[in-house]
């Protein structure tokens, strides 16, 4: 858990670069890595750094899961981060469903920043911390579930994932 100012390496969401040689513009990319496998096809994940309100930051490997509608920090990610879920039934919590069932989570205001190249990208938006209840919590803990990058980011991006080219990227529109 670290804090500090980030705000100095922020940028607007669907910054570009200019090209003057080609004379248009360059998507600004995000690029990502593939991780794990063994028997199963590796996994497309994107590194960022979550930045709360309060100004505590944490670096997050987050798992690309287009099938995800909100962007989510689990267990893990969200104990670097200081923060717990609410309690089941508090009011402020959002229902989610998912491959393992129905779940709670609590909403968290926060900032991604994203590596772009030699710039950073700055995501600001709701974030979903879970799930909640202290048995449910305990058990994606142990289970260590990544943290997931959903289509509140992605939509109105360029998800690119080509495993024959070993190449994972978001570029931002």
């Amino acid at each position: 858990m670290q804090s500090a100012s980030p705000g100095s390496a922020r940028q607007q969401h669907g910054d570009r670069t200019h090209n003057p040689r080609a004379n248009k513009f360059d998507p600004v990319r995000i690029e990502g890595h593939f991780q794990g496998g063994g028997k199963f096809t590796p996994s497309p994940y994107i590194k960022a750094l979550v930045v709360l309100s309060s100004g505590v930051f944490a670096p997050v490997n987050f798992l690309v899961d287009t099938g995800a509608f909100r962007t989510t920090l689990h267990p893990s990610d969200a104990q670097k981060l200081g923060i717990r879920a609410l309690p089941l039934g508090d009011p402020k919590n959002q229902e989610s469903t998912g491959i393992g069932g129905n779940a709670q989570y609590s909403p968290r205001r926060a900032t991604i920043l994203f590596a772009a190249g030699e710039k950073e990208h700055a995501w600001e938006g709701f974030i979903q911390v879970g799930p909640c209840g202290d048995e449910p919590f305990q058990q994606a803990l142990r289970s260590n579930v990544p943290s997931l990058l959903g289509r509140d980011f992605l939509n109105g991006n360029r998800l690119v994932v080509d495993y024959g080219a070993n190449e994972l990227y978001v570029e931002l529109l």
